[in-house]
């Protein structure tokens, strides 16, 4: 069945506006409007560009209704559907089906109906698979489109996030039950491989670790980095702080998030408190997990926000942005939106991965508890050392991560060229 207004969402019954001829279907998963998270943000810095060169119908879960919902509506077509699927029925349907547990690997089960209502409709030219854990939805779309290119947009390395958060797990049950899942996204992200004609990366790194799963998807990897529109953070950076305090911001119920809050309020907090006696510590994000709530309740030195209307105005709020984390993949884009506004971040050699950045210059990095304290102690007494760190870090993110930089990597993609490894290859023309 199909949403009761998807019939005004089809192609033809929304939207007066003109787009180009070149036609393209994206499934996703995470509606970027707005864009409150990395995998928004980066999805939405993709539709940036894609929506100058592409007329899109998205295929994605439904939100609120909201200001960046509207305006979007005037550049794409949006079909949103429910979310019906639920970690009970998401975990029965991959006994039998082979998937990962997450509700992504189950997302058929409320899209396809949308899906194949679309394709009856139109012929697309290329059709955009937003995460590597969505692959499962290729070989039933090149039924229905077999003349698609088909583009896969990867967000990490779930085989390795994966694998991590097993290892992390307590008792040898989680365990176990992890370490399964882990062997099934891995081999969910081989059929990717195998499948997809296009495989977006978000840096060389995990473009090598994608080709150790399929040694043949390297010729068709293209190194495409998260970006954000840093104007659109304009003003944030000159906004006052309020008392001192550190801030940590993102999903707070996503597994490498709770992970680094625990761990930093155990090993650095305790630390760092002896040296700033009064200093808090701001956790900012949606969905905070029981745990985090439990650890605010016990220390009157932690506000844990919850979701929040603008996560940016709640970051500036502090001297300083700290990305604890020790698991992950990816790039961590709460580090690109603190570059954003002009807070110096401190951060762990996880936190920064697949970052161009160098230490003391763009950013700090810290290995030990020590030296986070250091860090963030030296940033708090030299306002000097802090601006400095600010202002370089605003230069690279203009000149690397900036959306208006994904024209130099996404249109030659689009026109059948890309650099693939350092080398300027020929790659499936998305554009005819």
């Amino acid at each position: 069945m199909l949403p009761k207004d998807a019939a005004r969402q089809l192609p033809g019954k929304a939207r007066a506006v003109n787009h180009p001829v070149n036609r393209a279907l994206l499934i996703s998963t995470e509606n970027p409007f707005p864009a409150d998270s990395g995998g928004r943000l980066r999805l939405r810095g993709i539709l940036d560009v894609l929506t100058r060169h592409f007329s899109i119908d998205m295929v994605t879960y439904e939100r609120p209704e909201n200001a960046a919902l509207d305006e979007a509506r005037s550049r794409l077509n949006i079909v949103q559907v429910p979310r019906t699927v639920t970690p009970r029925s998401a975990a029965l349907r991959s006994l039998y089906r082979r998937r990962t547990l997450g509700y992504m690997g189950h997302a058929d089960i409320d899209m396809m109906d949308s899906v194949r209502a679309l394709c009856a409709r139109e012929s697309y030219d290329s059709v955009f698979i937003d995460n590597t854990m969505l692959g499962y939805f290729i070989p039933r779309l090149r039924r229905l489109q077999p003349s698609a290119r088909f583009v896969t947009i990867a967000h990490n390395h779930e085989t390795s996030l994966c694998r991590q958060m097993a290892n992390a797990q307590q008792g040898l049950a989680r365990r176990a039950l992890f370490a399964w899942s882990a062997l099934h996204t891995q081999r969910a992200e081989t059929r990717v491989c195998r499948d997809t004609d296009l495989l977006l990366s978000t840096s060389q790194d995990e473009a090598n670790s994608f080709a150790a799963l399929c040694p043949d998807v390297a010729d068709r990897t293209v190194v495409v980095p998260s970006c954000i529109d840093a104007a659109s953070y304009e003003g944030y950076g000159s906004r006052p702080t309020e008392g001192e305090s550190i801030v940590f911001s993102g999903d707070m119920a996503y597994f490498p998030n709770v992970a680094a809050a625990r761990h930093f309020h155990a090993q650095v907090f305790p630390l760092l408190k002896v040296r700033r006696p009064g200093i808090r510590l701001r956790l900012v994000g949606r969905n905070p997990h029981p745990s985090i709530v439990e650890m605010a309740s016990a220390d009157p030195a932690v506000e844990v926000t919850g979701a929040v209307p603008d996560a940016a105005a709640e970051v500036v709020k502090s001297a300083v942005v700290i990305v604890p984390l020790l698991h992950g993949s990816g790039t961590r884009l709460k580090i690109l939106e603190a570059w954003a506004v002009d807070r110096p971040v401190v951060t762990t050699p996880k936190g920064c991965e697949g970052i161009a950045c160098r230490h003391n210059h763009d950013l700090v990095i810290a290995v030990t508890p020590a030296d986070f304290v250091d860090a963030i102690c030296r940033l708090l007494d030299d306002p000097r050392f802090a601006a400095a760190l600010a202002r370089h870090a605003r230069e690279t993110l203009l000149s690397r991560y900036d959306v208006r930089s994904l024209d130099h990597s996404l249109v030659p993609v689009m026109n059948g060229a890309a650099d693939v490894n350092g080398e300027t290859t020929r790659v499936p023309s998305l554009v005819y």
